[in-house]
């Protein structure tokens, strides 16, 4: 088992050596925000596609550090997301609440920006180039924020298999390296899950109302 200081120092070269790709992953991401609020609304199974590709984005690059763990989980995360995905209904990604929309953009906002192991100068370089789609944490809050924004969280699927990744990286993540930032991650994901339950319990209700209804109108 790696060392505290080997998984960080593998990390911190992952964030430099692959600069150009983190900037590469900004700009997708940014694309498809601006292709949303442009009015051409993609389907959830194609911000799934997304999601799978940032999670297998940080799993090949965990490999040229020689960390196999991670290397592992985000391919086994990434062919289950992509798989999720294609199962999914052709629907429309939608805005299911407010604070969906309001816990997955801070969400998404964190792991666009995330500070640690980028080394910088500039606060400015934080806004293109933190190591999002490169290492796990910022990339598990930023597709949990995609989930949460564009209804993937009402995949049972997707919200279990984000939920048992975000809380055990953000746990490992300021426990074990000593990452306090990645406690943000963690509260993240609670707030995840709290949003998930209460989502499948308004719809487990309206699907009663809508059932009472329709057996009222056949009594009637």
């Amino acid at each position: 088992m790696p060392t505290s200081e080997e998984i960080l120092g593998s990390l911190g070269s992952i964030a430099q050596q692959w600069l150009w790709l983190a900037i590469v992953w900004h700009v997708v991401l940014a694309l498809f925000g601006l292709t949303w609020i442009l009015g051409s609304t993609p389907t959830k199974r194609t911000f799934g596609f997304l999601g799978s590709l940032m999670l297998l984005s940080v799993s090949l690059l965990a490999w040229t550090v020689a960390n196999p763990v991670n290397g592992f989980v985000f391919a086994v995360a990434a062919g289950m997301m992509l798989i999720f995905s294609v199962r999914m209904p052709k629907l429309n990604a939608r805005i299911v609440s407010p604070g969906a929309l309001g816990l997955g953009a801070m969400l998404i906002a964190f792991g666009w920006s995330y500070p640690h192991f980028l080394l910088t100068y500039s606060g400015v370089e934080y806004l293109y180039s933190a190591p999002l789609g490169l290492i796990p944490c910022p990339t598990l809050a930023a597709v949990m924020g995609i989930a949460l924004v564009t209804g993937l969280f009402t995949e049972r699927g997707v919200a279990s298999m984000l939920v048992i990744l975000g809380l055990f990286y953000g746990l490992f993540g300021a426990l074990r390296l000593g990452v306090a930032l990645d406690w943000v991650l963690f509260v993240g994901t609670l707030a995840f899950i709290a949003f998930a339950v209460s989502t499948r319990l308004k719809f487990a209700r309206r699907a009663i109302r809508s059932d009472r209804s329709r057996q009222a109108s056949i009594k009637a």
